[in-house]
């Protein structure tokens, strides 16, 4: 069959889960034998369309409304992000010459959806069948504003956690309307390495390594590590190293300064995006993810899967967009939000518990292996075969 995937600008080297994930979903599809192209509105830097691995189209045929009020606003963009989709995939149909069965469309924020909406009222194949991935939670107030009335258009939506359909069911979307399919990993690539032999090779040796990394931006939490770290004692500090790495969005200088701030420049580190981040998170002994909440960030985060892939533990937040997901104390460990004080005392405990340390890592791998692509790709396909029977 022929799927269109409908994306905010698409990059196809952006170290991000949502990136990474569409492309490793349409690879995969493709091997099944379906045609994929990923339909994108067209920032300044990117091209009209290009093809990546595995015979992937990214087709990217408009860009409208140019109009910058001052530098970086735009307030006609939302329009953008409707229209350019909407067109692009009547644009697709011609050039491809090809009829979509499905438009399957992705966002964090039920506005989105329009551009589904549209683009079937565009398409030459007037009984094209819309299919919608909510990836994250909207960090917006109004994101999921009218998402009951959209979701009539739509045969199925689909989710990553128990969270998210529950929200959903909330604000009157039908149940049978909604479909839980958690988000995937690599499971070829993130896997158990040994962790004393590249603690050596990378200098840390000794050393008792918190790592953390994703985006730097202010819904991870990367502040409260740094402060946490700033409650480890003097003579305690050369025994740990905390490093963290970074996707390549957001800014590093905000948190190069609460370190100085912290006076912990000894113990925290921060690491160019551009490494061997599977071993980087072998080497480590314990993977902080302080989120204080979980906006802008998948739902199932790919970066807590990919630890327990690595049999590296996990401590991220006591929330209920995580806790509904996995289970505290059983395959991850989990302390307060926003709070220091909690997360160096749970740092402490899982030092000092080393036979629940390794039951909580052998339980996370196991949960992890459930997430691997071609799980995910099978569910996808039987969603697809069954809507349009």
């Amino acid at each position: 069959m022929n799927l269109a995937f409908l994306v905010p600008a698409f990059r196809k080297n952006q170290k991000e889960a949502s990136t990474i994930t569409l492309l490793s979903l349409a690879s995969a599809l493709i091997d099944m034998g379906h045609k994929v192209i990923i339909i994108s509105n067209r920032e300044d830097d990117l091209p009209e369309h290009e093809i990546v691995e595995n015979d992937i189209h990214i087709y990217r045929p408009y860009k409208f409304f140019d109009l910058k009020v001052r530098v970086g606003i735009n307030p006609l963009f939302f329009f953008d992000l409707i229209l350019a989709h909407a067109l692009g995939v009547r644009k697709a149909e011609e050039r491809f010459g090809i009829h979509f069965d499905i438009i399957h469309s992705f966002s964090a924020s039920s506005l989105l959806m329009l551009r589904a909406i549209l683009a079937k009222k565009l398409s030459k194949n007037k009984k094209v069948v819309l299919i919608h991935s909510f990836k994250s939670i909207s960090q917006y107030m109004f994101g999921l504003f009218l998402v009951h009335f959209f979701s009539f258009f739509f045969k199925k939506i689909i989710v990553q956690s128990t969270y998210q359909y529950n929200l959903l069911r909330k604000k009157g979307v039908k149940d049978k309307k909604i479909i839980i399919v958690p988000s995937h990993i690599n499971l070829h690539k993130f896997k158990p390495l040994n962790k004393n032999e590249l603690k050596s090779s990378y200098g840390f040796l000794g050393k008792f390594v918190l790592m953390y990394y994703g985006h730097f931006l202010s819904e991870k939490g990367i502040e409260y590590l740094i402060k946490a770290c700033s409650l480890i004692s003097m003579d305690q500090r050369p025994f740990y190293k905390c490093l963290l790495i970074g996707s390549g969005l957001g800014e590093t200088n905000e948190y190069q300064k609460i370190i100085q701030q912290e006076d912990v420049s000894e113990v925290v580190e921060i690491i160019h995006p551009n490494v061997n981040i599977v071993e980087y998170i072998n080497l480590s002994d314990l993977v902080v993810l302080p989120y204080p909440y979980l906006k802008s960030t998948e739902a199932n985060p790919s970066c807590i899967l990919e630890s327990m892939a690595c049999k590296t533990p996990v401590l991220t937040s006591n929330i209920p967009e995580l806790t509904t997901f996995l289970s505290p104390n059983k395959n991850v460990f989990v302390a307060e939000p926003k709070n220091p004080d909690s997360i160096i005392s749970k740092i402490k405990y899982i030092q000092d518990h080393q036979v629940i340390k390794e039951q909580v890592i052998e339980a996370a791998y196991q949960f992890s292996q459930k997430f691997g692509i071609d799980i995910s790709a099978k569910r996808h396909n039987d969603i697809y075969d069954w809507i349009l029977k």
